[in-house]
C-alpha cells in the first residue's frame, strides 16, 4: 500500500486539486454510496485520483465479459469503486489500495475486483449506509457487505470458470481465493449464514486447487 499526505485546507478540510486548496471545500460531502457525479468528482479530488484514472479503468470494464455477468458499468459506479478503495485514513493521509491499479489497468483479475468492490457498496447502501468512509472496516456492518460481495466475486470467478469448461463451484473460489487467509474466510462463511441465511459446502482441497489454479491462469498469484 501506497500513503501520500495531500495538504489541508484552511478550514480544516481535505479540498485538494492540483495541489491547491478549493473555495468551499469545507462543505460535507455525500456518501459516495448514493453520491452523483459532482459529489463523486469531490471525493475523488480528496483522494487525489485523477478523472481520468476513472475513464481508463471505465474503457476496460466496458469491453465485454468474460464472465457475462458485469453489465453497463457507468463512469459514477467507477468512481465509487475508486473512492471505496483508497480509504482516507486521517484528515492528513489517504491509504492507496494495490488493487485500484488492477482495475486501471485492465488487467484479466480487475472485473472481478470491480465486482466485489461495487456489489460491497450497494450492500452497504441497502444497510442504509450511503458513506461507508464513516464506517469502521473491521465493524460488522461492513464484514457483513464483505462476506456477500466475496460471495457474489467467487460465483463471478465460477461463472469465468465455466465459460473455459471449467466445472467448479462457488465455493472452491471462495476458500481457495488467494487473498483471503483461513480467518478471513471462515469469518466470511459464518456471517454468510448468520447474515444472509447463505449455508455453504466446504469445498474439497482438489477443488481448492483447481480454483487456485485458475486464479493463477488470471494473473491472481
Amino acid at each position: 500500500m501506497v500513503t501520500f499526505i495531500a495538504p489541508l485546507c484552511a478550514n480544516g478540510a481535505m479540498g485538494v486539486s492540483h495541489g491547491h486548496c478549493k473555495a468551499g471545500s469545507g462543505k460535507i460531502l455525500m456518501g459516495y454510496a448514493t453520491a452523483d457525479w459532482r459529489e463523486l468528482e469531490r471525493h475523488l479530488q480528496k483522494r487525489r485520483i485523477h478523472v481520468r484514472e476513472i475513464d481508463q479503468a471505465l474503457r476496460h470494464l466496458s469491453k465485454p465479459d468474460p464472465a457475462r455477468i458485469i453489465q453497463n458499468v457507468s463512469r459514477e459506479d467507477v468512481a465509487r469503486v475508486a473512492a471505496h478503495m483508497n480509504v482516507p485514513v486521517t484528515p492528513l493521509v489517504t491509504i492507496f489500495s494495490p488493487y485500484w491499479n488492477i482495475i486501471v489497468m485492465g488487467a484479466d483479475a480487475g472485473r472481478a475486483i470491480y465486482y466485489h468492490e461495487i456489489e460491497e457498496i450497494r450492500a452497504l447502501a441497502r444497510m442504509g449506509i450511503a458513506d461507508p468512509e464513516r464506517l469502521a472496516r473491521d465493524s460488522d456492518k461492513y464484514w457483513s457487505a464483505h462476506s456477500l460481495a466475496s460471495w457474489m466475486e467467487a460465483q463471478y470467478w465460477q461463472r469465468w470458470a465455466s465459460t473455459e469448461a471449467q466445472n467448479l463451484t462457488a465455493e472452491a473460489f471462495l476458500f481457495g481465493h488467494p487473498y483471503r487467509g483461513t480467518d478471513e474466510v471462515d469469518r466470511i462463511n459464518r456471517m454468510l449464514q448468520d447474515d444472509w441465511n447463505i449455508t455453504l459446502v466446504r469445498p474439497s482441497r482438489v477443488n481448492i486447487q483447481r480454483a487456485k489454479g485458475f486464479f493463477k491462469s488470471k494473473g491472481v498469484p
